[in-house]
């Protein structure tokens, strides 16, 4: 069995994690045994459901057809039974029934801070609810003899708080662990404050609906399989500390930056979601107007979708776009920067590019370079190596700035060619081409760029436009309407299967012509190929995408594989 099939088996077994679908008593039940002064909570639900769910789906049933086969006859299944009939004496529990009567239903993990400058007074502690609870006890007393049996564990003696018993386990070390055993309840944690506390819960008034369960409800990832929640205040000593710690005033401005950012943000989530497709990201509720002011105006208001998406092809194996300004990207990125580092960058930028199109225009230059801006690599026109294509929107409603920028890009395009020219023999050839009366400017080289690259850009349409030849630039259809607002914005797509496609009828030059380029032998380059095909084979698509509406922000990485993760239902 080939290397690439364990890392495609492996990526599978990543994309089979499950995920609960409607409210989870259990996970509620543990989220009310949370202390207040929690920072951290990270909760896994719905196992048992997920992994059957996960195990009737059409992917898993393409895994089998594609890998079972080849699983069989390396012998790699008897020695995943082997290891499981081991544990399974060990522990006197299968892994199934581990998987489905203890850890099915709910696992809350609460991480609460020392004080500042006291990290040793941290706590922390391990929820969950079985839905066996005969099972748990007998799991807990066989792991306990075993510890006394090895000589670990010293003792188990029964302590109480508030006339509720838990549990202190002994170590031959001289150290103890505490553990609560309720019926189908087991909290365990290093520290005998984060147990007493977890009871302090147990005893305080009820609340219908856990307040984390109520924050990543708010998040919108409530139903998530995994669900790592913070709360930032918990956490704003040990910030402002390490901004305080700062000593250059690069470091000093960046990290000062870093905790006004913080500060605006009232709480976050890292999730792992699994639908029909698998989702991986981070969601937070933020206040814009406690943003520094050019985070404000990028936060303020909800993501737009780039309408350069109706230009990018649907079969363009790779495609990101944006939609800021040149001015709003250079004042992000100044952001982090001292007052007088931001200064010097502005000067320069007017010295530099102000001298090419005069210091008057490059406000409105700045300003009316973009928003939409997009880059995308498609299937070659011609040759065997990609089309690549970038388009920025240029704003024409001032008729300066299109021609302040041609200029610049012409100016630039021209001392490149120039330095290069100077320093070598092999010259670059700048190439007109005014068909149709639409002028693309080229430049050639046979034996710097390679086979079928001719680096071209032209204006049209109001969107400067850059292509790696005449042809990929002449064939750009502009946007023919607005995007209209949708929940959800595309930010970067990655298409597998126009990459596999793209492979099936170019791998074999692109390989003699990596050869030809890094000195390496043919047969090495052609396994290295066919490992990235024989691992997209898994997947469709992956999509980087975003939701938000000014208060909460969701970022999230897609994978759709080439089988839904779940039954599609009619």
């Amino acid at each position: 069995m080939r290397v690439t099939q364990y890392v495609t088996l492996v990526l599978v077994a990543l994309a089979c994690l499950p995920m609960a679908r409607a409210a989870n008593p259990a996970r509620d039940d543990l989220l009310k045994l949370v202390p207040p002064d929690t920072a951290v909570c990270l909760v896994v639900q719905g196992l048992r459901d997920r992994a059957k769910a996960i195990g009737e789906s059409p992917f898993s049933t393409w895994v089998a057809e594609k890998f079972a086969p080849l699983v069989n006859a390396s012998g790699d299944i008897q020695k995943i039974r082997d290891t499981e009939k081991i544990l399974t004496t060990i522990l006197g529990i299968s892994t199934a029934d581990l998987r489905d009567e203890l850890l099915g239903d709910a696992i809350v993990l609460a991480y609460q801070p020392g004080p500042p400058g006291k990290p040793e007074a941290e706590s922390g502690s391990i929820l969950l609810k079985a839905r066996n609870p005969e099972t748990l006890r007998k799991l807990i007393e066989k792991f306990n003899a075993a510890q006394k049996d090895g000589g670990e564990l010293t003792e188990v003696v029964e302590r109480t708080h508030r006339e509720r018993t838990y549990q202190r386990r002994v170590k031959s070390n001289g150290k103890s662990e505490y553990y609560i055993l309720d019926g189908g309840l087991f909290v365990f944690a290093a520290q005998e404050s984060a147990i007493t506390a977890v009871i302090d819960q147990q005893l305080a008034p009820a609340d219908n609906v856990p307040r984390i369960a109520k924050a990543i409800a708010d998040l919108g990832v409530a139903d998530a399989f995994l669900v790592c929640w913070v709360n930032p205040r918990r956490l704003d000593a040990e910030i402002l500390a390490h901004a305080n710690a700062a000593e250059e005033p690069k470091d000093r401005a960046a990290r000062e930056q870093v905790r006004k950012l913080w500060s605006a943000v009232d709480q976050f989530a890292i999730y792992l979601d699994v639908h029909s497709d698998l989702e991986i990201g981070i969601a937070a509720t933020y206040r814009a107007d406690a943003m520094p002011p050019d985070w404000k105006n990028a936060f303020e208001a909800a993501p737009a979708r780039s309408a350069l998406w109706q230009s990018i092809p649907d079969d363009a194996m790779f495609a990101i776009t944006g939609h800021a300004t040149a001015n709003q990207i250079v004042n992000l990125m100044l952001s982090f920067s001292p007052e007088a580092d931001k200064l010097s960058v502005r000067k320069e930028i007017d010295k530099s590019l102000g001298a090419i199109i005069g210091k008057e225009k490059l406000p409105a230059v700045l300003s009316g370079i973009g928003p939409d801006i997009a880059i995308w690599v498609a299937k070659p026109n011609k040759g065997f190596l990609p089309a690549i294509t970038m388009a920025v929107q240029v704003d024409a409603t001032d008729p300066a700035v299109p021609v302040a920028v041609k200029k610049a890009v012409d100016f630039y395009a021209q001392f490149a060619q120039f330095e290069y020219n100077r320093k070598n023999d092999d010259a670059i050839e700048q190439i007109d081409d005014n068909t149709s009366g639409w002028n693309v400017k080229s430049f050639a080289n046979p034996k710097r760029f390679p086979p079928g690259v001719e680096p071209a850009y032209s204006m049209k349409d109001g969107y400067l436009l850059f292509g790696s030849s005449p042809a990929v630039v002449r064939s750009f259809v502009a946007p023919s309407k607005r995007e209209k607002a949708t929940a959800e914005v595309p930010l970067v797509r990655v298409s597998a299967t126009a990459i596999r496609a793209y492979l099936k009828v170019h791998q074999t030059p692109v390989v003699q012509w990596l050869s030809e380029v890094q000195s390496r032998p043919v047969d090495d380059l052609q396994k290295e190929l066919q490992s990235l095909v024989d691992i997209l084979e898994a997947f469709d698509r992956i999509e980087l995408v975003v939701r938000g509406n000014g208060q909460k922000i969701r970022l999230g990485l897609r994978v759709k594989f080439v089988q839904p993760l779940e039954k599609v239902t009619k």
